[in-house]
């Protein structure tokens, strides 16, 4: 293992202050059990392992402790790191928001240990929308979900079992959670006696969440954010980017996690909003239904997930040759994103 204080002492790119401490308090976790020591596995370039090729607790801690993320990091080329996607770093360089991740001494580096989990376990989802998806994807009795019970068998027991300090798991980041055949199950018969330092943050389209109200009431001390993928600002634009999706339904959601908030005032409440030439119209008046719920919001650049290159060239709105980009940027220009009850993806960083 690495003695980080004698490693580098300063970040070569100039570009950002200090280090930044993710890999040191995060993972993510897809669903064939691929481990990226980051907040995001789009934020990075490499993944660091798989947890079904682990074996014991001491090789899980090995991995965290000393990989090729955290090398990445501690030389100062960031060289891991994708910076077109990640919106800390383009916060931190293009509009001088230093967050906290970015820490000033390696010693602080030092001192920090696991304490978030992103699990994308899941792409089962009730909705189809254009940016994610070209179907309708449900994993039921597959292949898959006989894989993800292997996985959630190694994170119980390699990573909650010995949780000395409360450790947030995100679910579901790829898919929807209320509409998984594995993950809600697990997830509605969580047992929290037996794990009480793991605490959930809760990715969702909202449009099932109200089905199950009551058991969210009960475990409100136990959720600490809710992120909810939103993408309009109206029910118009709702049905295009949120195929199958219902306005209502949407709704109905909101106000079962304005009760949660009410039982537990310190949910964090995170309104996202993936822009694309579909709906960046909706923009100023999706900042407003936003406001109204106290949420925090989030803008997304639409990414070339699965699609076509077609289909992606028809939906970035960001790329100039796009007839209505110069539309976007008039619009953008009206946004004060400086505000710190935003944050935003939509711009364009290259390292190196």
């Amino acid at each position: 293992m690495h003695d980080i204080k004698k490693l580098l002492k300063s970040n070569k790119t100039g570009l950002v202050s200090g280090f930044c401490s993710v890999p040191w308090t995060n993972l993510t976790l897809d669903e064939n059990g691929i481990l990226y020591a980051c907040s995001c596995n789009g934020h990075v370039k490499k993944s660091i392992g798989n947890i079904l090729d682990l074996n014991s607790k001491e090789e899980f801690s090995d991995l965290f402790s000393d990989n090729i993320m955290k090398n990445s990091i501690l030389d100062g080329s960031y060289r891991l790191c994708n910076s077109t996607s990640c919106a800390d770093l383009q916060d931190n360089i293009l509009l001088g928001k230093k967050k906290y991740i970015f820490e000033e001494s390696i010693d602080n580096l030092s001192q920090h240990n696991l304490k978030e989990i992103l699990f994308q376990a899941d792409l089962s989802c009730n909705l189809q929308c254009p940016t994610c998806r070209d179907n309708i994807i449900i994993n039921k009795n597959n292949a898959k979900t006989e894989k993800l019970k292997k996985i959630l068998q190694k994170l119980e027991k390699y990573v909650f079992e010995d949780a000395k300090d409360i450790i947030y798991v995100r679910i579901v980041g790829n898919g929807e959670l209320f509409a998984s055949h594995t993950m809600l199950p697990w997830f509605l018969n969580f047992d929290f006696k037996k794990y009480p330092n793991i605490k959930f943050d809760i990715h969702t389209n909202a449009t099932l969440i109200s089905r199950y109200e009551d058991y969210l009431l009960s475990i409100a001390d136990k959720i600490r954010r809710i992120e909810v993928s939103t993408d309009a600002a109206n029910s118009e634009t709702y049905k295009i980017v949120r195929k199958g999706g219902d306005w209502n339904d949407l709704l109905n959601g909101m106000e079962t996690i304005k009760k949660l908030r009410s039982i537990n005032d310190e949910i964090y409440l995170n309104n996202s909003f993936v822009v694309s030439a579909l709906n960046y119209k909706d923009i100023p008046d999706f900042i407003q239904f936003a406001k109204k719920y106290d949420s925090f919001i989030m803008f997304y650049k639409v990414l070339r997930w699965t699609m076509s290159e077609e289909k992606f060239n028809s939906l970035n709105i960001f790329s100039p040759k796009h007839p209505l980009h110069i539309e976007l940027l008039n619009i953008l220009k009206t946004i004060d994103f400086q505000s710190k009850n935003m944050g935003t993806s939509m711009f364009n960083v290259k390292l190196n």
